[in-house]
């Protein structure tokens, strides 16, 4: 897996931090509708279930190279399967990032910062039906740290790069370092957004709509009733009105083509 590195070694620049909630929560979006999507081998749903954390973290950590989507017959017991499995996931990840990061050039840092505090309020709601009026920047700034934390935890036993294990770990320690002062920024747009930034980066450039089918399928599959595929196929083939829900469905069908391809 020489190569499959976590990009040139330097450390996040803070600019580059922003939008990354948004993939987070786009890659868990895509791998719901994939979990349902007709046609895929169950044992490449069963592995993206049993592996979404690499998933996530294949849009965070940006891994090149070309990444195998083929589960190895060879592979499909024990340790070397997790490891198929999590390169699969990695791979699609991946997918999931570059849609992500296509439909964020549009905007400037503090524009994406905006947008992942509003998809987190966006959550905040649908699990509680609460706002995030009260939530401390302090209480939110550890929360946030904690997530990214979560998401290294689960890869560190993972090295994509053989041959340059020390630089791997390294760079998870760097990225770590640039995740944690990224939280506190990101705390203050959660609980104090900037009102002229929200209109621009989320109202006016009609980022997300709740009523959005694809979206809707997706918070379904994760959280809600269950969706049924005809239901999911009548959603997948509808016309969203929001950015997101437009890259959501990009990255879907990128997703599924080249788990397909790899057959």
């Amino acid at each position: 897996m020489a190569g499959h590195g976590l990009g040139n070694g330097a450390p996040a620049a803070p600019d580059q931090l922003p939008g990354r909630i948004t993939e987070l929560i786009l890659a868990n979006d895509v791998c719901a509708l994939v979990m349902l999507s007709p046609g895929l081998p169950s044992a490449v749903k069963a592995a993206i279930g049993r592996q979404g954390v690499f998933a996530r973290a294949g849009t965070l950590l940006r891994p090149g190279g070309d990444w195998s989507f083929k589960l190895d017959a060879a592979e499909k017991q024990g340790p070397k399967r997790n490891r198929s499995e999590a390169r699969l996931a990695l791979g699609i990840g991946s997918i999931i990032g570059r849609e992500a990061e296509a439909f964020g050039r549009d905007m400037d840092a503090e524009g994406r910062l905006h947008r992942d505090a509003f998809l987190l309020r966006e959550i905040q709601f649908a699990t509680t039906g609460r706002d995030v009026a009260g939530v401390q920047q302090a209480q939110a700034a550890e929360l946030f740290t904690a997530l990214g934390r979560r998401v290294l935890l689960g890869i560190h036993t993972f090295i994509p790069d053989a041959e340059d294990v020390n630089g791997w770990i390294e760079r998870l320690i760097r990225w770590h370092d640039a995740w944690a002062a990224f939280a506190g920024r990101l705390a203050r747009a959660y609980c104090e957004p900037d009102a002229a930034t929200l209109q621009r980066s989320v109202i006016r450039a009609k980022f997300y709509d709740r009523a959005d089918r694809a979206i809707l399928a997706a918070k379904s599959i994760s959280s809600g009733p269950p969706t049924t595929r005809q239901a999911l196929e009548s959603s997948l083939a509808s016309v969203p009105q929001s950015l997101y829900g437009r890259s959501l469905l990009r990255a879907y069908h990128s997703a599924v083509s080249d788990l397909l391809r790899a057959g």
